[in-house]
């Protein structure tokens, strides 16, 4: 069992499963024991430390399934911090790695607005630091999610690869995708103290001084200023 394998299953199955019973059901079990198993061995082979979470649902089914990696250092949960993450469309036609953003405590902590700014600082910030994630997409993802939870993981997207189920690459090109996201996420941790101290504003684009209100506090006489050429022997030049 591989990677592909796990992925191509999911997306198979998801659609008519989640039509049946979800009390120990086999696409359940296997989402949070089997996917969770193959992503850990080869996660732990780069970071033993990394904590690995797979969810199908919680008594009832999920509107998209999921398996995140999480750094204790960074975060312990998904409401929070930064992590990369296995995330399927609903309707099971792809599935993204991203490197999300959790929202749910920044958009308690801050409000919803404050927690945007947030986020879109974080995705820049990130970008302009880590060359290699400029080669990730930044975009919306498209889940087609129908519940709130769902619909905010769209939005929090920093980077991701989206494999389409008709088109799933091997198996070797899916492991070299996620070791290259655990290494992205390891210079995150790095970033990381400058990430949770920063201000809703923007380092790389400073606000720039109000050029009106500075023009308005200069008392500028024209008359005076050419008189006092004119008495140095300074000539002004000529349009």
């Amino acid at each position: 069992m591989n990677l592909q394998y796990c992925l191509n299953k999911i997306l198979t199955e998801w659609p008519s499963e989640t039509q049946t019973k979800f009390t120990d059901n086999q696409l359940a079990n296997f989402i949070r024991k089997d996917f969770a198993n193959t992503v850990r061995n080869i996660v732990h082979k780069n970071d033993s430390e990394l904590i690995i979470k797979a969810g199908a649902g919680a008594g009832n089914w999920a509107d998209v399934p999921w398996l995140s990696i999480l750094n204790p250092q960074i975060t312990r949960t998904t409401q929070d911090g930064i992590y990369p993450v296995f995330l399927f469309r609903s309707d099971g036609k792809g599935v993204y790695l991203s490197l999300m953003q959790g929202t749910t405590n920044p958009k308690n902590r801050l409000g919803k607005n404050l927690a945007e700014k947030r986020s879109a600082w974080i995705m820049d910030y990130l970008h302009h630091q880590i060359s290699i994630l400029n080669k990730w997409d930044k975009g919306k993802l498209e889940l087609h999610a129908n519940t709130p939870l769902a619909k905010s993981y769209e939005t929090a997207n920093i980077g991701s690869h989206y494999y389409k189920r008709s088109s799933l690459p091997s198996n070797e090109i899916l492991e070299s995708n996620l070791i290259e996201l655990l290494s992205i996420y390891n210079q995150v941790l790095s970033l990381w103290p400058k990430i949770a101290d920063h201000s809703t504003s923007n380092p790389h684009k400073p606000k720039l001084p109000d050029v009106n209100q500075n023009y308005n506090k200069i008392d500028f006489n024209v008359t005076t200023f050419e008189t006092s050429l004119i008495d140095a022997n300074i000539s002004l030049p000529q349009a």
